[in-house]
């Protein structure tokens, strides 16, 4: 191969990649516009979208804007990958392994995800959450070099928290990494604002679609403080005498920390959570009501504040899980962010109103989306269905539908038998029938040729088929129409 052709192939490989940038970057952005319709107008989240959004000019009139400040836009990109991936994952490798291609971004054998808010317990003089989020965007912006270079993509502003992605082939070196990023982001925030983080770090994960479930983990433990219902007075009094103490401001989520044995040496029966999953799963509103109101009751054996946040923690944590594997995003069951509602729960710890703000905060929203999520799928699944049927005149069996659309059999029947009170078999026939009675009426065409085209070998079978089914032969319903 002469200098000329492998020139012409880097060349030809240079703008492939940077063709798969663009198409990317549109693909993100569009995805992400259609997320910004659903934010509240002036929340933080949007702002933070709008912002890389605008990055890029005018894309959807001219994407030739986008590409030529594609390389200078790099990060950006990154970071809109990297919500990307947060509010939607990847579903396949190959998925996967094309955008890091695209992005140029190094692939690590294990990750982990860290949340981090200001610790408002040192800091009064933040009056609203909006100072915190400004503080918190602010803190992105300017997060000096040396930091980002331990994260493996940029950090982004999500539900209130700024969440980071950390990957080494280590474990050891991961952790080593996670510990030099929390000490760096509390040293940057204390110079910079004189304010201090809290930071929750998921446990290791290898598996690329898991990030979601990562940043749940994260979540959870920044949430999870044994000292949580100390008296803020008893705070600043400590402050005073020793200063800021951020010994518990690096939290590690631990499977221990939400016990999953079978029995529990304080009694706690294990089936509170697992029938609230199945109810949820189910979106079994009162079946869900029904857990949460024994769950409330054995609240109200618990001596301390400490023990029943344990639990709280551990009975939303289900919530929470249950969304996740239904592939809802958390901003549609915490528009107000997930920090909001777990200190709210944290606050009361008094059982009757746990009850309450469990049902209406966590339990309404997920059934509401779960039922949504619901019938949009039969509608989806009833209209391939359709399609299939139509396109072989209906002579198609249960088994080669559920084939063909990657479907289980029995899913197939229960959403047939939920939307059109049909089994397969009868709602074949009936489109059957109908697309003959349609042939018989729109179409010049014999008795003999409609038969042909409905896949039948003679005509005799179709005039049985269809009197058997009408009460009428095909020639008697064409002169009575």
């Amino acid at each position: 191969m002469s200098n000329g052709d492998i020139n012409d192939k880097k060349s030809t490989g240079t703008a492939r990649r940077k063709n798969r940038l663009v198409s990317l970057a549109l693909f993100i952005l569009r995805r992400i516009s259609k997320k910004v319709e659903q934010l509240e107008d002036g929340s933080p989240e949007k702002e933070e979208y709008a912002r890389l959004s605008s990055s890029f000019g005018n894309f959807s009139e001219d994407p030739g804007i986008l590409k030529d400040t594609i390389t200078r836009q790099q990060n950006s990109i990154q970071q809109m990958f990297e919500l990307h991936l947060l509010n939607d994952g990847i579903r396949s490798e190959d998925e996967w392994d094309d955008y890091f291609k695209t992005l140029n971004l190094p692939k690590y054998e294990y990750f982990m995800t860290a949340v981090s808010v200001i610790d408002v317990r040192y800091n009064s003089h933040i009056q609203t959450a909006i100072d915190e989020d400004a503080i918190s965007l602010q803190l992105i912006e300017d997060m000096p070099e040396e930091l980002k270079g331990l994260l493996w993509m940029p950090p982004v502003y999500n539900s209130c928290t700024i969440f980071s992605l950390i990957g080494d082939n280590d474990e050891e070196a991961l952790l080593k990494k996670v510990e030099s990023y929390y000490e760096g982001m509390q040293k940057y925030c204390s110079e910079k604002t004189g304010l201090y983080i809290i930071m929750g770090v998921s446990g290791i994960h290898s598996e690329h679609k898991k990030i979601r479930l990562a940043y749940r983990e994260s979540a959870m433990a920044m949430m999870y403080n044994e000292n949580v219902r100390q008296d803020y007075h008893e705070i600043e009094q400590q402050v005073i005498e020793n200063g800021v103490d951020t010994s518990n401001s690096l939290r590690f989520y631990v499977d221990k920390m939400f016990w999953d044995g079978q029995t529990h040496p304080d009694g706690y029966d294990p089936h509170y959570e697992n029938d609230l999953y199945q109810a949820l799963k189910e979106a079994d509103k009162q079946k869900a009501y029904k857990c949460t109101d024994r769950f409330a009751e054995f609240l109200l054996t618990k001596k301390t504040t400490d023990e029943a946040l344990y639990y709280i923690l551990r009975y939303v944590d289900k919530v929470v899980m249950s969304a996740v594997e239904s592939d809802i995003r958390l901003e549609e069951i915490f528009p107000s962010g997930m920090r909001f509602h777990y200190r709210e729960l944290i606050s009361e710890l008094e059982p009757r109103r746990i009850r309450v703000y469990i049902k209406q905060f966590f339990i309404d929203p997920l059934i509401k989306c779960v039922n949504e999520r619901m019938e949009d799928r039969s509608h989806q699944i009833i209209k391939m269905i359709d399609d299939l049927i139509d396109e072989t005149h209906g002579n198609i069996l249960l088994s080669e539908c559920a084939d063909r659309l990657g479907l289980k059999q029995n899913y197939i029947w229960k959403v047939l038998k939920k939307e059109r009170g049909k089994g397969f078999t009868e709602y074949a026939e009936k489109r059957k029938i109908d697309e003959a009675k349609r042939l018989l009426l729109e179409k010049q065409l014999s008795v003999q040729d409609i038969a042909a085209t409905l896949g039948y070998a003679n005509a005799q079978n179709f005039i049985r088929f269809f009197s058997k089914a009408t009460g009428l032969t095909p020639g008697k319903y064409r002169k009575l129409n």
